[in-house]
């Protein structure tokens, strides 16, 4: 005959509810980090862009919009190094595909205008 003993019993009953607080605190953390990035980007007073690995523009902030002279809307149908000047587009792509580098800054001294 196999019997729990007491301790057995405890940290079975609990496990569930302790995996939920666990997932609620992860949840919450996450939640605010990403109201913190959602505040700097949208609040920033300098340009900042996110784009894709291939260099699709996802979302750029209004001070980046206002630098060039694109909407959020015409900047999705655009590469970063559609409007990066020919002169700057293969040292800025060549720092975007080095290896290991998930995301990485690139500034344009120009860019073509639209």
């Amino acid at each position: 005959m196999l019997r729990a003993g007491p301790t057995r019993i405890q940290t079975e009953n609990h496990a569930p509810s302790e995996d939920v607080t666990e997932r609620n605190r992860t949840e919450e953390a996450l939640r605010k980090s990403e109201e913190r990035w959602r505040s700097v980007f949208e609040n920033s007073a300098i340009g900042v862009t996110l784009t894709d690995l291939n260099g699709r523009f996802l979302a750029t902030n209004p001070p980046y919009q206002k630098m060039l002279g694109y909407t959020e809307e015409e900047f999705q149908t655009l590469s970063f190094l559609e409007i990066t000047h020919e002169e700057y587009r293969e040292a800025n792509w060549a720092l975007v595909k080095e290896p290991g580098r998930e995301s990485r800054a690139v500034s344009n001294r120009e860019a073509v205008p639209p």
